[in-house]
């Protein structure tokens, strides 16, 4: 059992839409198919408005993966969610339609979640991108204050741009989920032939490796072709 405490519309780090719709699906991808959340609202913490629950009968599969090819967006799920009202995803959605209505080839669905939380206010959208070899690679973006039309049309095209350059320069995997599998291949057996290729590292994975590095003696291997290919990623 893994417990999380956070902001529920923190920008910052990794959003609970996220960990649902990319963290868990991806996991259970790798091995980990016995993963269950549970999701409440902290009334008591004047820090933390948010904990998860996180189950599992086995989080230490030893089933290895290999991830090296991003493909092309196949997929894309576009999901609303708000704490209040109805009216937020009923209005942007019928817009958003219009907008998508060009990408013929990309398979589109849009979903509309209400949380009922007279405590926190929120609206998020979520933008999740399939690839045709199945990576899964999501952005989204979450406000606190209530934001026109306009707003949330705009903050959706740069979500969509945003997640569709990261497959097209080979990510198969987004920047806020690269540390769960970076552990999950530590956890493994060295025979276990695990490899991930991502266009760039972020910050916190490279602070990751180095920490591995120093308590551990564990090295991730970084390998490059050429500066138009991604970086393959494996531990040595």
């Amino acid at each position: 059992e893994i417990k999380i405490e956070g902001i529920r519309t923190l920008n910052l780090d990794i959003s609970l839409e996220n960990i649902i719709f990319v963290t868990f699906p991806l996991m259970r991808k790798i091995g980990l198919r016995d993963l269950r959340i549970k999701i409440f609202t902290n009334f008591f913490s004047l820090l933390y408005n948010t904990e998860l629950l996180i189950f599992s009968s086995d989080f230490y599969s030893e089933t290895g993966f290999s991830i090296t090819n991003s493909g092309f967006l196949k997929n894309l799920r576009i999901v609303l969610s708000s704490s209040k009202n109805n009216s937020f995803a009923i209005n942007n959605i019928e817009k958003m339609k219009d907008n998508f209505q060009k990408l013929s080839e990309i398979n589109k669905k849009f979903f509309n979640i209400k949380i009922l939380n007279k405590n926190i206010f929120f609206q998020t959208v979520s933008l999740v991108g399939e690839s045709s070899t199945g990576c899964l690679l999501g952005k989204d973006f979450s406000s606190i204050k209530k934001k026109n039309t306009n707003f949330w049309r705009n903050k959706i095209y740069q979500i969509f741009c945003s997640l569709f350059n990261e497959i097209y320069k080979g990510n198969c995997i987004d920047g806020q989920n690269q540390i769960f599998f970076f552990l999950k291949m530590l956890c493994l057996k060295k025979t276990s032939q695990t490899e991930l290729c991502v266009s760039n590292l972020t910050l916190a994975s490279i602070e990751f490796f180095r920490d591995v590095k120093k308590f551990t003696g564990t090295v991730y291997s970084i390998e490059s072709t050429s500066k138009k290919k991604p970086l393959k990623i494996k531990i040595i």
